[in-house]
């Protein structure tokens, strides 16, 4: 049996390949629900559409369900795939908003 610290691991790890299918391939190739969120966000780079305070709430319930549903595993792999969510938005969010990164000198 896996670990939850190994499945979340493995879970931000797999991040990228997800970032690819639905970004790449649900948001460009195919008319999805996204397309006309994503259409917009490509028009005004700063209309970023997954605040926090939509998906923090979400994954708290899914990660529940998955816990109960599946077991940890399976719901570690889950946190590690919403890590992997976060650290993009925030980069994406950052490079977007116009705002300079502070640097140490």
């Amino acid at each position: 049996m896996i670990s939850l610290t190994a499945a979340a691991v493995l879970g931000l790890l797999a991040w990228s390949f997800v970032e690819y299918l639905v970004h790449g391939i649900l948001s460009h190739r195919y008319q999805t629900f996204v397309t006309p969120l994503h259409g917009t966000h490509h028009k005004d780079p700063r209309a970023v559409f997954t605040s926090p305070a939509a998906w923090v709430p979400a994954a708290i319930v899914i990660f529940a369900a998955t816990s109960l549903a599946t077991g940890l595993p399976l719901a570690g792999a889950f946190t590690g795939l919403l890590l992997g969510f976060g650290r993009y938005e925030y980069c994406h969010w950052r490079i977007t908003s116009g705002t300079p990164v502070p640097t140490t000198e």
